[in-house]
């Protein structure tokens, strides 16, 4: 008969120990999981978007940007060619909202000035902008419009006392393949992450003289010009005039477009010719003659440099009368009939 087994306490308390340890390891990692979850969104909420995050996170197809071709190059030549109608609108509301860039988050832009649909906002959709009025001497313009706040060197707010949207056909050869913009479309015009100037044809500065509007023409820069006295800043943002027929809004807001060329043609990648867009801004504020600024904050708010200015559209127009417009106006000398008072040649 074999001896009997010593029986030992060790593989017991061993047991044990394995038992308690196991979950408490588990624990302390659970705990110091969502201690780190919290620090990191604690801090990250405390942080202003800078230039290169501003526009990271806007859209759901924001990912693919790092696959897709670049974008087509704005045009260093002048663009305002043709017949066109002009629409002028007052100020409206100063919001860090960007309701096509950061859709239902308020306050996680940079400051826009907003001009053209009086009700806008990180939560506006397209119904709501075409019910809710307008700023603009046309009042079937309730599209929206919106540019960067500009600040100058002493971080003072330096508003427009002006701001005008110029429709141009802009268009080569017949003009019955000129459209309107289609409903709901979206576009940005400029860089926001630009890192140096950007091209004349897309942004350009100017002093306009008071007394001779025209004598500051020549002066046209991709910079801002230090004025004089007797001029006063203007800004010209030119959107682009080429639409590829199917999206009414892209990853970064701009490459579903393309701009035309100096013969005012339409590249193959973006076959539907749109009216030419250009936002004409104008400041004058006492003795504010331009010089060094910043765009939707100071610098201490972490503002934007002078050379990433910007602006948005968005074609909340009422749809029936904005076709009206662009087929008397812009079409008219295509197919004969007699342009209305409204428009300029």
């Amino acid at each position: 008969m074999p001896p009997k087994r010593k029986f030992t306490r060790f593989p017991v308390r061993f047991q044990r120990a394995s038992f308690w340890r196991v979950p408490s390891l588990a624990l302390v990692l659970v705990v110091m999981a969502v201690l780190l979850v919290y620090v990191r969104g604690t801090a990250a909420a405390t942080l202003t978007p800078d230039a290169n995050a501003a526009h990271a996170n806007h859209h759901p197809d924001a990912a693919k940007q790092n696959n897709e071709s670049p974008l087509l190059t704005g045009p260093t030549h002048k663009t305002n060619d043709g017949p066109f109608f002009q629409v002028h609108c007052s100020l409206g509301q100063r919001l860090r909202d960007d309701p096509i860039v950061f859709p239902n988050q308020p306050g996680a832009s940079h400051e826009h000035q907003f001009s053209g649909a009086k009700v806008i906002n990180a939560f506006s959709s397209y119904e709501t902008l075409t019910r809710g009025g307008t700023s603009c001497n046309n009042l079937n313009d309730t599209a929206g419009y919106w540019a960067p706040a500009l600040y100058d060197s002493r971080g003072v707010l330096r508003s427009p006392f002006r701001i005008k949207a110029y429709y141009y056909a802009n268009n080569s050869g017949t003009k019955t393949t000129l459209r309107a913009f289609p409903r709901n479309l979206r576009i940005i015009a400029g860089d926001p992450r630009a890192t140096g100037p950007q091209p004349v044809g897309v942004i350009d500065w100017f002093c306009r003289n008071r007394t001779n509007q025209d004598k500051g023409l020549p002066l046209a820069r991709t910079s801002p010009p230090q004025c004089d006295s007797d001029e006063f800043l203007s800004l010209s943002i030119r959107f682009p005039d080429c639409w590829d027929g199917v999206n009414l809004d892209s990853s970064d807001h701009r490459r579903h477009m393309a701009y035309s060329s100096e013969r005012m043609l339409c590249p193959s990648t973006h076959p539907v010719k749109l009216p030419k867009l250009r936002l004409s801004v104008v400041y004058e504020d006492k003795a504010f003659t331009g010089g060094n600024f910043t765009l939707g904050g100071t610098s201490q708010q972490r503002g934007l440099p002078w050379y990433a200015m910007h602006a948005d559209f968005w074609n909340t127009w009422q749809q029936s009368p904005l076709e009206k417009l662009v087929n008397d106006c812009l079409k008219s000398s295509a197919n004969g009939t007699t342009r209305p008072s409204g428009c300029q040649s």
